[in-house]
């Protein structure tokens, strides 16, 4: 009997250890059957699907969701910051062209030569306008282009002298070749007639008399119309006398014939004087004696 009782035992122990891992076996594929349904991708074939059994046994022996399981909270798409729209600047208006300023037509020239006493108008009808007008108290200087001017009476509004560099169509007189040289003390007629038009006249500042002609490299001085001065570098017609080679020459006390016998023309006269002769002078006092010598060395001295 006692045999039996422990047979059956036995037979009781291995009826319920098998049906123990029976159980634990169940519990397993519950576990693996629940994380392939989570990590499983919605697809329309499902793959190691449970049978039907299985599920009413699953729902049947754990109510409790698996934390694996749990569905996760649906994400919020947050749209990505967009970046400011930038419009196009505006085209700029067009500025409205300016209409071309005319350009005003030269002042038509005359081929009428100007010459002392013409009037303004005259000179702006022959020569056109000038450049510039410099007023002064007792003329304006009308300047035209090479340096070239005119001078104006400021009462009159006459020409009353010029400076011209061959751009001006200026006349006075026509040079006279049987005109005599002129000499201390000829009158401003006879320059004209041995010389022509001057390139220059200058004015004498208070009567607006001729004070100074130019004669290319030359000058001739007036003092009341009469010639007290001159330059002459070569092309000027004036003579005071003819040289004598014999003559022994001058000292002080001499007479201008004296020394014009001995030296010839002067090429500078100064105040009437005064004269040059190289880079040596002579001085004369009111009676025309020699009063004074500065010999550079080439005076012929007695």
């Amino acid at each position: 009997m006692n045999k039996k009782r422990n047979i059956y035992a036995l037979m009781l122990m291995l009826i319920l250890i098998l049906v123990i891992s029976g159980c634990g076996r169940k519990n397993n594929q519950k576990a693996a059957l629940t994380a392939k349904t989570v990590k499983a991708p919605k697809t329309s074939t499902v793959q190691n699907q449970p049978t039907t059994s299985e599920q009413t046994d699953i729902s049947k022996t754990d109510s409790t969701v698996h934390p694996a399981t749990a569905s996760k909270p649906a994400t919020t798409n947050t749209p990505a910051p967009q970046a400011p729209i930038t419009y196009p600047a505006p085209a700029p208006s067009p500025s409205p062209t300016p209409a071309p300023t005319p350009t005003p037509a030269p002042t038509p020239v005359s081929k009428t030569p100007i010459t002392l006493g013409s009037t303004a108008d005259q000179v702006t009808s022959s020569l056109g306008e000038p450049y510039v007008k410099d007023v002064y108290i007792d003329w304006a200087i009308w300047r035209y282009k090479l340096d070239s001017c005119i001078y104006i009476d400021n009462s009159s509004n006459t020409v009353i002298g010029w400076m011209n560099n061959g751009n001006l169509n200026i006349y006075l007189a026509d040079k006279d070749p049987s005109a005599p040289p002129i000499k201390l003390g000829s009158s401003y007629t006879d320059v004209l007639k041995a010389m022509g038009t001057p390139i220059a006249l200058e004015p004498a500042p208070d009567t607006h008399e001729p004070l100074g002609l130019c004669y290319q490299h030359s000058a001739v001085g007036l003092h009341n119309n009469k010639v007290d001065s001159w330059r002459n570098n070569g092309d000027l017609k004036a003579s005071m006398g003819s040289i004598y080679p014999s003559f022994p020459g001058f000292n002080i006390n001499s007479t201008m014939d004296d020394v014009v016998k001995s030296m010839g023309n002067p090429d500078i006269v100064q105040n009437t004087y005064t004269w040059s002769y190289g880079n040596s002078m002579v001085f004369f006092d009111c009676n025309w004696k020699v009063i004074r010598i500065d010999n550079e060395g080439n005076l012929k001295i007695k």
